[in-house]
């Protein structure tokens, strides 16, 4: 296997080659819907030309340039005037027009630790203009005062910002600053060993979260500081290293961006870290991962990359944009070639871009579909965006089987829609069995699908009331066991013990099956509402063996 650092300068490498590539629009950017992207291809093309080590296309001094006047253009779209409401910050979308994009409160949050390291570990590299202008944004943020927020949320934005401090300090020789930012770490470090992490499976919230910590723990020279900070990166990448299948996010997400789902394309850091899986030739979201030195821990990434099959029920605490204060009951079922995974609360996270369920593979080289899942669309969906689910659903999960049922209300639209990966499909009837890399699904459907095949997915749609899914998932050498070794014979076999769907009636709605490993699971939704039943060989579900996420240990301590 590689080793990090190589790694890391292949994705230095890959970063700096496709900014050498990227057209520049009038305006002197490559992008306008998202500042953050100029600068952060800017600043791996940059860091690219000044190490001899990294061959590129073009001639070196160009390359430097060409980053160094985007960055320069990037930093001077600063807001700098004190009296302006967003004082420090920069725009967010360029619009048509970047010079008079009005200035947003995200890219700080993010930027201002990155341009903090790299004003700092980078100084041998930087021109005198560079360096200049670099400063000059960071006394504007230090004395724009945005991370003097209160801590409450212990969400992603605060995390951000209280690692600023750190970093400003640092990099402008404020202490006191810094040691008021280590206060609000440990304050973090806290929340987290004891009530747990409430942006699970969030993308991409988490990984701002690890590049923000990272930023401290690379520039600080306060050894307690920088403990605090290897703390909370271990609890974050042991907490990573269980919801992970070769690059995929396995388990809920309380977020996923389109390039999330239902393709895991947010792989750069896993790959830097982990390097289990092929590198997909394009990059789809590039942020800061190949400026680190950080690794880490080898037991961690042995943790990660694990192909011994495991089960882990726990719970976290509810999302701080939502007024329940129930905690959350999460299921993830890992082998080396799939995983099973879900959150038992339907819960409207921030955009409404919860994943409830699904079944992941590994990422795919091509970067297409990983993931298996379905729902009722609700706020935001908008046909051929397989994000965005409503509020009906019920799921019962066990090991390698997902059961999922939508009891949409009478008179509204019952349709639910779903994605499969690319691979060999046949069907029969309602079902799809499917055959995709070393793995085989059945996928049955309480009512007939649809399907549009896409580029990187199939894509299905089944209308009507009572809908519902059952999925099966199994390995190819676990199908073998059964004397299953072609797709027609797994279709036959499991098209044989076709689940049993029960529409809505005075005892609800509820589906039954027998799983290929012979256990009797039942979900049945109560007509009207109410607590659903959940029963696997006739014992009900019982949350009390779902353990706290802030019991988790951490792999290792510094």
């Amino acid at each position: 296997m590689t080793t990090i650092p190589s790694r890391r300068t292949e994705i230095l490498r890959l970063a700096a080659e496709t900014a050498l590539t990227l057209p520049v629009l009038p305006s002197g950017f490559w992008f306008h819907k998202d500042i953050r992207d100029n600068l952060f291809y800017a600043l791996h093309l940059h860091l690219a030309a000044c190490r001899e080590d990294i061959p590129l296309a073009a001639d070196r001094q160009t390359a430097k340039d060409t980053a160094e006047n985007m960055l320069l253009r990037v930093l001077r779209l600063q807001q700098r005037d004190p009296e302006a409401e967003r004082y420090g910050h920069w725009p967010l979308n360029l619009g048509n027009d970047p010079q008079s994009a009005p200035a947003h409160p995200l890219p700080a949050e993010l930027v201002g630790n990155i341009l903090s390291l790299y004003y700092v570990k980078f100084q041998a590299y930087l021109s005198d203009a560079l360096k200049d202008e670099l400063k000059t944004s960071l006394t504007h943020l230090h004395r724009s005062k945005i991370y003097d927020v209160p801590q409450q949320a212990f969400h992603h934005h605060e995390a951000k910002l209280f690692n600023m401090k750190v970093t400003l300090g640092a990099g402008l020789g404020d202490s006191e600053l810094a040691e008021d930012g280590h206060r609000n770490l440990q304050a973090i470090l806290h929340r987290l060993t004891s009530r747990g992490f409430q942006e699970y499976g969030c993308l991409p919230w988490f990984w701002h979260w690890v590049q923000a910590f990272t930023c401290t723990w690379e520039i600080t020279e306060d050894p307690q500081i920088r403990q605090t900070a290897a703390r909370v990166l271990e609890w974050l990448w042991t907490y990573r290293a269980k919801c992970y299948l070769q690059g995929a996010w396995i388990g809920p997400r309380s977020r996923s961006l389109a390039n999330d789902a239902p393709a895991d394309r947010n792989y750069i850091a896993d790959y830097i870290q982990f390097g289990d899986f092929s590198l997909p030739s394009a990059i789809y979201r590039l942020e800061g991962f190949a400026l680190f030195d950080y690794e880490v821990p080898a037991e961690i990434a042995a943790a990660a990359r694990s192909g011994e099959t495991s089960e882990w029920n726990f719970t976290v605490p509810p999302h701080p944009h939502t007024a329940n204060d129930q905690p959350l009951h999460q299921f993830i079922y890992r082998t080396e070639q799939f995983a099973v995974g879900g959150v038992y609360e339907r819960v409207e996270e921030f955009d409404n871009e919860q994943i409830r369920w699904a079944v992941s593979l590994p990422i795919r080289k091509d970067a297409s579909a990983n993931q298996l899942y379905f729902f009722h669309p609700g706020k935001h969906y908008k046909p051929g965006d397989l994000r965005h689910a409503s509020d009906f659903g019920e799921i019962l999960l066990h090991r390698q089987t997902a059961a999922a049922l939508y009891p949409v209300p009478a008179g509204e639209d019952g349709t639910i829609v779903g994605a499969l990966p690319l691979g060999e499909w046949t069907t029969r009837g309602n079902d799809w069995f499917g055959s995709v890399d070393d793995v085989y699904f059945a996928v049955f459907l309480a009512r007939p699908a649809t399907a549009t095949i896409g580029s990187d997915k199939l894509a299905l749609t089944c209308s009507g009331s009572d809908n519902g899914v059952v999925v099966e998932v199994a390995s190819r050498e676990e199908a073998a066991a059964q004397e299953i070794t072609t797709l027609e014979q797994w279709a036959e076999r499991l098209a044989a013990r076709r689940p049993q769907f029960a529409g809505r009636g005075e005892q609800g709605c509820s589906v039954s099956y027998r799983t290929f490993q012979g256990t009797e699971l039942l979900l049945n939704v109560p007509a009207g509402g109410g607590t659903p039943e959940r029963k696997i060989n006739s014992s009900d579900l019982s949350f009390d063996r779902f353990e706290p996420i802030a019991r988790m240990a951490v792999t290792c301590s510094s």
